[in-house]
């Protein structure tokens, strides 16, 4: 807004630098001038109530595929066996996304992987709290597994 504002005095400066045109040719292209800079104040007005609309969908589309990036190469990680990388890519994406539910489940697997199932269920019981809609089809059946070896170690 602040941008329109200054671009709008900038406008009235030039304005008032112009001598206004005499006779009937003279009001025509008054009335053209000030048609012309009105219609550049207008698009600059629409630009700036549109472009936060367009600045949001661009960053969760962002988000997303950033989340998706992470997602799959953190699982591939995870599938080769190297969850030294694996944990250094969760605990950074753990400080930038501290409420990415992908980062709790494979790091509950990767505890799972190296035989702590109560850091696990740890990870788990945050993934509850933070995407309850994955509880039936992923965090469950990691939590039986989780308390499975708990059970059996004892």
């Amino acid at each position: 807004m602040i941008e329109n504002h200054n671009s709008m005095d900038a406008i009235v400066q030039e304005l008032r630098k112009i001598k206004i045109f005499t006779g009937m040719t003279g009001v025509a292209l008054t009335i053209m001038l000030i048609f012309t800079m009105l219609s550049t104040l207008l698009s600059i007005g629409a630009l700036a109530l549109i472009m936060p609309n367009v600045l949001k969908t661009q960053a969760a589309m962002l988000g997303k595929q950033s989340t998706q990036s992470f997602s799959d190469q953190t699982s591939e990680l995870i599938e080769q066996g190297k969850l030294d990388e694996a944990s250094a890519r969760i605990s950074a994406r753990k400080e930038t996304h501290p409420n990415d539910a992908y980062a709790y489940y494979y790091e509950a697997k990767i505890h799972l992987a190296q035989g702590e199932p109560e850091k696990a269920l740890v990870e788990l019981d945050k993934i509850r709290e933070l995407a309850p809609s994955w509880n039936k089809e992923y965090t469950d059946p990691l939590i039986e597994l989780a308390e499975k070896r708990i059970a059996e170690s004892r």
